[in-house]
């Protein structure tokens, strides 16, 4: 499995919302949004960011005042920051 593949990312970003932010039992998917349905704060928020720029190795650089609200736009996101990683190394 490609690790820029959906599916792949949106698995991790699950991993790691599970081992680091406050999500609890929450059902969680695509169109789950991360302030609203998972209740995380700005620390959480933070946090999240920071872990997936360490686990990919990304610079996720989200427009502060347009950040990813869904887990969907997060999965969006690191695709493109791979991308972008991928085309600049090569």
């Amino acid at each position: 499995m490609e690790t820029n593949d959906r599916a792949y990312i949106q698995e991790q970003l699950l991993r790691i919302l599970v081992e680091h932010c406050p999500v609890g039992g929450k059902h969680i998917d695509s169109n789950t949004r991360l302030q609203q349905d998972l209740d995380l704060d700005s620390v959480s928020l933070l946090t999240l960011a920071l872990e997936v720029e360490n686990h990919w190795r990304i610079y996720l650089g989200e427009a502060p005042d347009d950040p990813p609200q869904i887990i969907g736009d997060l999965v969006t996101l690191v695709q493109k920051r791979l991308r972008e990683q991928s085309d600049c190394s090569e």
